[in-house]
């Protein structure tokens, strides 16, 4: 079997580290590293980690002040000697067995990457766009493919997937340490160019701590505008990346059809849609010149035109285009998706708000918080209880 390396980046998770420590160390797949980068944290976290390496020696801590999800990761990167590279966020937790899983996946040598799935706690109910991200469907894919962009977009998180790191090392592949967001995303679309196999599957092996207040993901979703800006900022570093390739030119139509599926639903839903439309179409003209010569699909040909014409009644028609569209592709998550860009329109919402005052005891809404809210404190019991172990264990060995 090969060795792994599992990257945990640690940055102020003192409530949730031991819980995340305790799932890679408790994994019966043994042969394993685990490096924790220990990103300048000014709480406990730092502590936690000096008691979990004395406790097991497959743990090695890394400090560095503090520099990002981003530098920690590619320190570990540097740092790691396994033949898989997997990796882990501090407030989350891998699921037993799913070391095994992975390794077992690798044993065939032409794997470059593997994707699995994962489930998520949240609050309420997970969004549309949630479920599918963590819910890849089997596959296997040899070389590139164009789907490989919806894939990059639509399941972005880097700790859904593991990669060989004779594939990481051979195309010195490493996180772009000055984006702010969408790092996880580069690296994929960076990885994908390259890969000679990658492989998804439909087993859950992590857990995601959806909607934390406090983590990155929070603070970068309060800002509808700053999240756009950073988004094209993105999108410009990868065309970067693909120019220096030498794959930019082959895969305009595709390139571009990502771009306006990742961006333009924004740029008209932001405060100051008129400027960033006309950011995106300034993009547009520098990476593509002239899209009309491209050979463009229906969405992004709908997606053009509602650049081009912003504010005309058409735009409407144009959207059930593209849903409809999409649809196609994947009828299941885009109706859910569909359905939620409509719930969220004003006089959708006021039905709803009516609906609520009069029937609230039979919400589906107020169902999905109530399971919500034991999910999260289920989970807090649990964090508590690795917590308490750690301390407990290591309190033996120094007695």
């Amino acid at each position: 079997m090969p060795k792994i390396s599992v990257i945990v980046p640690v940055h102020n998770v003192e409530e949730y580290l031991a819980h995340c420590l305790e799932s890679i160390r408790k994994q019966d797949f043994t042969d394993l590293e685990i490096i924790c980068i220990d990103d300048g944290s000014t709480d406990s976290s730092s502590s936690l980690l000096k008691m979990a390496a004395k406790l097991d020696s497959r743990i090695m801590v890394i400090r560095q002040p503090n520099s990002g999800v981003s530098a920690a990761r590619n320190r570990g990167l540097d740092a790691a000697s396994g033949d898989i590279i997997m990796f882990v966020d501090a407030d989350d937790f891998l699921v037993p067995g799913a070391c095994k899983v992975v390794a077992q996946a690798f044993t065939n040598d032409e794997t470059d990457i593997l994707t699995f799935a994962a489930s998520g706690i949240t609050f309420g109910q997970p969004s549309p766009w949630l479920r599918n991200a963590l819910s890849p469907k089997q596959s296997v894919i040899h070389g590139f493919d164009s789907n490989l962009f919806k894939k990059a977009r639509e399941r972005p998180y880097i700790w859904l997937s593991a990669f060989s790191r004779p594939f990481i090392e051979e195309h010195s592949l490493r996180f772009d340490e000055q984006l702010a967001i969408g790092e996880d995303h580069l690296f994929y679309l960076d990885a994908y160019a390259r890969a000679g196999m990658t492989v998804a599957i439909d087993k859950e092996l992590y857990t995601y701590r959806a909607e934390r207040a406090g983590s990155a993901m929070f603070w970068q979703i309060q800002d509808a505008s700053e999240m756009f800006e950073k988004h094209l900022l993105l999108a410009e570093r990868a065309f970067e990346h693909w120019i220096q390739m030498g794959l930019f030119s082959q895969h305009k139509a595709e390139l571009l059809g990502w771009l306006l599926a990742f961006v333009s639903y924004d740029a008209f839903h932001v405060k100051k849609s008129a400027e960033a439309i006309q950011h995106l179409r300034e993009m547009i003209c520098k990476y593509f010149g002239n899209p009309a010569k491209l050979s463009l699909d229906i969405p992004t040909k709908m997606a053009l035109r509602n650049l081009q014409h912003p504010t005309g009644p058409l735009r409407y028609l144009r959207n059930l285009a593209i849903l409809s569209a999409r649809m196609r592709e994947n009828p299941t998550t885009n109706t859910l998706l569909a359905v939620d860009k409509l719930g969220k329109l004003t006089p959708i919402r006021l039905l709803r708000a009516v609906t609520k005052r009069i029937l609230p005891a039979s919400s589906l809404t107020e169902y999905w918080r109530i399971w919500g809210s034991s999910n999260k404190v289920f989970n807090l019991l649990e964090d508590s209880q690795a917590y308490n172990r750690l301390i407990a264990e290591w309190r033996l060995t120094t007695e």
